[in-house]
């Protein structure tokens, strides 16, 4: 709809940008240029399959912030919520991955490749993984809550809290909790 191309294009020309309302986008908005993107406690969902992109993707040498809001996928077994190649800010943010489902399992609910931070008030979910870093991420973790939950229970699925690949992530934690809520 209306709200969604002038999201499209915000986030293309950058600066601040406030939500007026819920958005359910048709394909995953590219943040291309440094920008602060308040939620305006409104949510941003997508049903983007696995391999379809994530809810948001932020280029890399963006800068961009978030705040005030929900992000989710919603798409059973799908794409990430967020894929962060660039410098991210979470704030006040509550990010939810996609849900877990017969047959396969979802994409982690954070992909980050370049710098992210969590501030506190910010909660991100998943059913699968919560937190992925890719070899050379670097996160720090100022607040907040990260858990995973496996909606089926029954399910043996490898399920991390965070997960850094290779050997040159850098992780800081300040502060925050941490919980594998697997029944």
């Amino acid at each position: 709809g209306n709200d969604e191309e002038q999201l499209i294009i915000a986030a293309a020309m950058g600066g601040a940008y406030t939500l007026q309302g819920n958005i359910e986008l048709s394909k995953p908005l590219n943040i291309t240029t440094n920008m602060t993107l308040n939620l305006n406690g409104n949510t941003l969902t997508a049903a983007n399959a696995k391999g379809d992109g994530a809810v948001i993707e932020v280029a890399e040498g963006v800068s961009a912030k978030l705040v005030g809001g929900t992000i989710k996928s919603t798409k059973d077994n799908g794409d990430a919520a967020i894929n962060n190649a660039g410098e991210l800010v979470l704030e006040n943010i509550t990010i939810e991955g996609a849900p877990l489902a017969d047959g396969g399992y979802p994409n982690y609910a954070v992909y980050t490749s370049g710098k992210l931070v969590v501030e506190e008030g910010t909660t991100i979910t998943s059913d699968r993984g919560a937190l992925y870093m890719s070899n050379g991420a670097d996160v720090t973790i100022n607040g907040g809550d990260i858990s995973v939950t496996d909606a089926l229970g029954s399910r043996v699925l490898t399920a991390h809290v965070i997960y850094a690949y290779g050997n040159t992530s850098k992780l800081t934690i300040n502060n925050g909790n941490f919980a594998s809520l697997i029944l």
